[in-house]
């Protein structure tokens, strides 16, 4: 009886330590994360260790999301050393989106797991044009999960600008962007600079 008291004890301890194993993994993929030239696969896998631990928690995941879409959207805009590599840079963003989209799926309530999507697929946009459509239906999304947030609206805005700034002469998309920063200026006229 003894016996299998101390080996239930020590199980609840190590699955009951794994929270904190986690976070401390996913520590030490920030600390590295912000190292010079640290490796962005190893980053994104250290994140993706820690969410091994913790399934459950999409912010492990969401980062290592956001490892590949930095690390896409050098790819996508080069460099002194290295030329612009659109192709590198679709293969990133769609990482960056596999993981992003497994982080909305645990928690889909939460609009920051949109608005990565959003601001991913617009950045995705300026290698793949056709991938603004998919951006704005995020930024449809997270306007309407949390329509009084004035970041949304403004991220939201920086997007459709772009987009309009690719379509020449596109009115209407001009007119979505500053109805979207007219509520960034309702909201908080302290951004009036936006």
């Amino acid at each position: 009886v003894h016996v299998a008291a101390v080996v239930l004890l020590l199980v609840l301890l190590f699955i009951g330590s794994r929270p904190f194993r986690a976070d401390a993994i996913a520590h030490d993929a920030q600390v590295a994360q912000g190292a010079q030239g640290a490796n962005p696969q190893k980053v994104a896998a250290t994140f993706l260790h820690a969410s091994a631990l913790l399934p459950v928690e999409p912010s492990y995941i969401s980062d290592a999301g956001s490892e590949y879409e930095s690390t896409g959207d050098a790819a996508a805009q080069g460099n002194a050393q290295t030329p612009p590599n659109p192709a590198a840079a679709a293969n990133l963003y769609a990482l960056a989106a596999t993981y992003y989209r497994a982080a909305w799926k645990l928690q889909p309530q939460n609009v920051f797991y949109v608005m990565n999507l959003g601001r991913l697929y617009g950045s995705w946009a300026a290698v793949n044009p056709a991938e603004y459509a998919v951006a704005n239906r995020y930024w449809i999304m997270a306007t309407r999960d949390d329509p009084t947030d004035y970041q949304v609206h403004l991220q939201y805005s920086t997007m459709l600008n772009s987009w309009a700034n690719a379509t020449p002469n596109s009115t209407s998309l001009r007119r979505k962007t500053i109805a979207q920063l007219v509520i960034v200026v309702k909201d908080r006229p302290d951004q009036i600079q936006s």
